[in-house]
């Protein structure tokens, strides 16, 4: 996989820092970590790759990318999962998760939010 950076693809797309990675859940200063080399978590390079490649319109086909309700909205993954009848293993790899990370949060624990808007992503 090549290197993503994201600093070059928000300069292509003219965003600030605040706009770019508010759309997928993640907030400027992190987003700052990031463009200058922090490592990104899976589901945040899955996110802005989604949101923001070349080409992809923004996930809910509006300027703004992600909408916040759907990054704030409360989600059961256990339910999704169970919904879409594959095991833990199978859900949470196809968002770039662990299984043993998916059953914390299955079980109660509190999901970041860019996890939260690739389960929504699942979800649709």
């Amino acid at each position: 996989m090549s290197h993503l950076n994201p600093r070059k693809i928000r300069r292509r797309l003219g965003l600030n820092q605040e706009k770019f990675w508010s759309t997928i859940g993640v907030s400027q200063s992190t987003g700052s970590r990031y463009e200058r080399g922090s490592a990104m978590p899976r589901p945040v390079r899955t996110l802005v790759i989604l949101v923001h490649g070349k080409g992809l319109a923004p996930l809910n086909g509006r300027e703004e990318g992600v909408d916040s309700k759907m990054v704030k909205a409360r989600l059961d993954p256990r339910e999704i999962r169970r919904e879409l009848g594959v095991s833990q293993l199978e859900f949470w790899s196809r968002i770039g998760m662990t299984q043993s990370a998916g059953s914390r949060y299955e079980s109660g624990r509190a999901m970041p939010r860019t996890v939260q808007a690739l389960l929504r992503l699942v979800q649709v």
